[in-house]
């Protein structure tokens, strides 16, 4: 018996889908350590609370429940990276759009504390 934790549609599309397990998918997550992956936990926790998108709602990994364990398709992770991931941000190694200047994303920690200053003289000045 299938239990699933969304709509039937949803649970049957994953049927249809490449099928993984909550250990399986962890284990091709690389963690924030040299080497290390994610933990089942964490999938879990997707499936089960989901995280907050880039719109603010909340966005959980589809995934059905068989025979005690769960089971999503490596489809269904790629929709859930898709849902959390704010495109409005370049990824990493991608040329600044134009309307951004070099300060506004990165800026060593001498221009942050010039603009720091600068920041603090101008309330100063109005006051505040």
């Amino acid at each position: 018996m299938v239990t699933p934790l969304h709509s039937k549609a949803e649970t049957d599309r994953i049927l249809s889908e490449t099928g993984i397990t909550v250990s399986e998918l962890a284990s091709r997550i690389p963690g924030t350590g040299l080497g290390s992956r994610i933990n089942t936990c964490t999938v879990t926790r997707w499936i089960m609370r989901g995280v907050l998108g880039p719109d603010g709602n909340r966005v959980c990994l589809e995934a059905a429940k068989i025979g005690g364990k769960w089971v999503t398709s490596l489809e269904a992770y790629e929709r859930f990276v898709a849902a959390t991931t704010n495109h409005s941000v370049p990824p990493a190694g991608d040329a600044i759009p134009a309307d951004i200047s070099r300060s506004q994303c990165h800026r060593t920690p001498t221009e942050r504390q010039k603009a720091s200053v600068l920041a603090a003289t101008e309330l100063a000045r109005r006051g505040a």
